[in-house]
Protein backbone atom coordinates (compact mmCIF):
# COMPACT_ATOMS: atom_id res chain seq x y z
CA UNK A 1 0.00 0.00 0.00
CA UNK A 2 1.13 3.63 -0.62
CA UNK A 3 0.80 6.14 2.29
CA UNK A 4 -0.25 9.97 1.31
CA UNK A 5 0.23 12.74 2.92
CA UNK A 6 -3.14 14.53 3.03
CA UNK A 7 -1.56 18.32 2.55
CA UNK A 8 1.03 16.97 -0.49
CA UNK A 9 -1.65 15.79 -2.56
CA UNK A 10 -3.72 19.04 -2.06
CA UNK A 11 -0.15 20.61 -2.91
CA UNK A 12 -0.14 18.89 -6.00
CA UNK A 13 -4.07 19.76 -6.99
CA UNK A 14 -3.11 23.77 -6.57
CA UNK A 15 0.32 23.40 -8.60
CA UNK A 16 -2.26 21.66 -11.21
CA UNK A 17 -4.52 24.38 -10.83
CA UNK A 18 -2.07 26.92 -11.40
CA UNK A 19 -0.12 25.52 -14.56
CA UNK A 20 -3.70 25.02 -16.11
CA UNK A 21 -4.36 28.41 -15.43
CA UNK A 22 -1.64 29.67 -17.21
CA UNK A 23 -1.87 27.45 -20.09
CA UNK A 24 -5.51 28.72 -20.34
CA UNK A 25 -4.15 32.67 -20.71
CA UNK A 26 -1.63 31.31 -22.95
CA UNK A 27 -4.22 29.85 -25.34
CA UNK A 28 -6.33 32.66 -25.26
CA UNK A 29 -4.02 34.84 -25.98
CA UNK A 30 -2.68 32.68 -28.98
CA UNK A 31 -6.60 32.61 -30.26
CA UNK A 32 -6.89 36.61 -29.80
CA UNK A 33 -9.66 36.43 -27.37
CA UNK A 34 -7.39 38.22 -24.69
CA UNK A 35 -4.78 40.06 -24.58
CA UNK A 36 -2.65 40.42 -21.35
CA UNK A 37 -0.63 43.68 -23.02
CA UNK A 38 -4.07 45.46 -21.96
CA UNK A 39 -4.16 44.77 -18.75
CA UNK A 40 -0.91 45.39 -17.67
CA UNK A 41 -0.46 48.36 -19.50
CA UNK A 42 -2.76 50.06 -16.95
Amino acid sequence: MTDKLPGKSNQQSWIAIVIIAIGAIFLLQSLNIMHLGHFLSE
